[in-house]
């Protein structure tokens, strides 16, 4: 037997903030426009770091799938508006690791810069986090070294002018 209520449907719970906040994150990708509106509704909204930090039903955050993605943009507003930089999900793996996974240099060299603490990621993606680490030690020396148009180094340690 079926019964069939006259009754208006239950106003909506109370986690539907951060289910819709989480379905924003998942849209974004790259679109910088979405990135805008994320950061229109944390600036909107009463309680920002709830939703920042709130999780789904694997006990991922915002920052985890912006991690996924590797969207330093929209990591930048999530930490901005209280995410945590050191979240970890159900595996537990933590922001770093899923930056690191997905193979995200410039999100792992973005969360390095703003103080993760890469003590917690997990075991099997030390390697993995170490060999991108030197990377990104690596390219942000060659940037501050390397020559500029004008000139170039000899094989002889002098500089010459180089011919436009």
């Amino acid at each position: 037997m079926i019964v069939v209520s006259n009754q208006a449907p239950a106003s909506p719970k109370p986690n539907s903030d951060w289910v819709d906040f989480h379905w924003q994150i998942k849209k974004c990708g790259n679109d910088t426009s979405r990135v805008d509106e994320v950061r229109t509704i944390l600036q909107q909204h009463t309680e920002a770091p709830t939703l920042t930090t709130s999780t789904d039903g694997s006990q991922r955050t915002p920052l985890h799938l912006a991690a996924q993605r590797g969207n330093v943009q929209l990591g930048r507003i999530l930490l901005d508006f209280g995410a945590d930089i050191n979240a970890k999900d159900s595996e537990p793996a933590t922001v770093l690791d899923l930056a690191v996974i997905n193979r995200n240099r410039e999100f792992v060299a973005f969360l390095l810069d703003e103080g993760v603490d890469e003590t917690l990621i997990l075991d099997q993606n030390k390697d993995k986090f170490n060999e991108m680490k030197r990377i990104i030690a690596f390219s942000q020396n060659a940037a501050k070294v390397s020559p500029t148009k004008e000139s170039r180094k000899t094989s002889f340690g002098t500089r010459r002018r180089l011919v436009s």
